[in-house]
């Protein structure tokens, strides 16, 4: 029945794209992160684990993860076959996309931080990779985390060299340092930022968005900025080449602040309200954000310039993509109907390079402007902009992931298959 197979239905969760596009991973509902060719969604293969052992900040494992997975990022591009995961499990992997092994897993069993709230769950938040791909972030209920990746991502960067496999064996590392003191809940997000690989952004239940200088030697050098967006902040993205702090609530309102000073540059509490009335589209949630200049079309201001695009998503699959003005005003880019029927749970905008940038030419579109998506209806979609698509042009879907949906050729199902203390100051680097 289709109660049946609803109840039965994989969920993807996240999605992030690495090796310059050439890969997409999605992190799955069964504890699995799976990687698709970026050109056309083909599956490649599915990264999952079995047990874990260590405990408090240490401790290794067979990688993978045996709870819900909470975060996937990709790495930059000093490392772009590199994946970090999250999960409610506590445990955080690595993985090298290029041969779907776990290269790193270590485990963390919390203690050793403030969290006054008592944490909204067990595990971990939120991982990111920053210094080069070298320092792993990762946010609990007790605070934020770090861990040096140095050997993992030395090993596989050897064996790419040598044109080997890398080693099955799945390495782990202490913890390196904590910062427990400037949140007082749990820490839902971890961002490093996306072109100074040394500053931290934190996201917490406490309504704050804390910038670090991770090169500090202690969390009270370490603390730039303090931002308060007055509810939970449960996505945080550093807005690259506006000096802006991007937070999206948990009553899904938007607060845009100076990241040099922390002062507010702008809230928009009733997004979804003002998204209905100003753009005619019925937004129930907020997936993503990013920052689109204004050059990268084809046409207008010089590459400065531009504007804070957000993707907003209904319960009935359809997503809408708005730019936001300096005075406040919204703008409507895109609506993608087709794609998906339930709710859009994440989104990764990426510019494919190498030979992923060579695909997506010779597929048609236009390699600077290319989104995937992921849902609750178990697909994940990839979009891109029609031939010549200035800032405003609609949205084509791309080819099936692996077995398509009836009456959506252009969108795929991810098939399921079975799966298996005391407060300190620590620098982090």
């Amino acid at each position: 029945t289709v109660a049946d197979a609803d109840a039965a239905a994989v969920y993807v969760l996240g999605c992030a794209a690495a090796l310059g596009g050439a890969r997409v991973a999605a992190a799955t509902s069964d504890r699995v992160v799976r990687t698709f060719d970026g050109a056309t969604l083909r599956p490649i293969v599915s990264m999952r684990g079995k047990s874990h052992g260590g405990s408090g900040g240490g401790g290794g494992g067979s990688g993978g993860h045996t709870a819900r997975i909470t975060d996937l990022q990709a790495a930059s591009a000093a490392a772009p076959y590199l994946l970090a995961s999250c999960g409610r499990d506590g445990v955080a992997a690595l993985w090298d996309v290029r041969t779907g092994g776990s290269v790193l897993a270590v485990k963390h069993t919390g203690g050793g931080g403030g969290g006054g709230g008592g944490g909204l769950s067990a595990g971990l938040h939120s991982c990111s990779l920053g210094c080069a791909d070298t320092l792993l972030a990762v946010g609990s209920a007790a605070g934020v985390h770090f861990y040096d990746v140095r050997a993992a991502s030395s090993s596989a960067a050897a064996a790419a060299a040598a044109a080997t496999a890398p080693s099955s064996a799945v390495a782990s590392t202490a913890m390196l340092g904590q910062y427990v003191d400037s949140h007082h809940e749990d820490v839902l997000r971890v961002r490093f930022h996306p072109s100074c690989a040394t500053s931290l952004l934190t996201a917490g239940a406490d309504g704050l968005a804390c910038l670090f200088d991770v090169s500090k030697p202690n969390e009270d050098e370490a603390l730039q900025v303090v931002m308060s967006a007055g509810s939970d902040i449960v996505n945080v993205r550093a807005i690259d080449g506006a000096d802006l702090v991007y937070c999206q609530t948990s009553v899904e309102g938007v607060a845009l602040f100076d990241a040099r000073t922390g002062q507010s540059c702008g809230a928009i509490p009733n997004f979804r309200e003002r998204v209905c009335a100003e753009v005619g589209f019925r937004a129930d949630y907020i997936v993503d954000a990013k920052w689109e200049s204004s050059g990268s079309g084809g046409a207008g201001a010089g590459a400065g310039a531009g504007r804070i695009h957000v993707l907003a998503g209904n319960h009935a699959g359809e997503i809408a993509e708005v730019a936001l003005g300096g005075d406040g005003t919204m703008q409507g880019v895109c609506v993608m109907r087709g794609g998906h029927y339930r709710d859009v749970r994440c989104a990764e905008w990426f510019v494919p390079t190498g030979s992923a940038a060579a695909a997506a030419a010779a597929a048609g579109g236009n390699v600077g402007h290319v989104l995937v998506t992921g849902g609750e209806d178990g697909r994940l979609c990839h979009w891109r902009r029609r031939s010549g698509g200035a800032v405003g042009a609609g949205f084509g879907q791309s080819r099936k992931a692996s077995g398509g949906g009836k009456g959506v050729p252009s969108s795929g199902r991810v098939s399921k298959q079975a799966s298996r203390a005391k407060k300190r100051h620590a620098n982090p680097y």
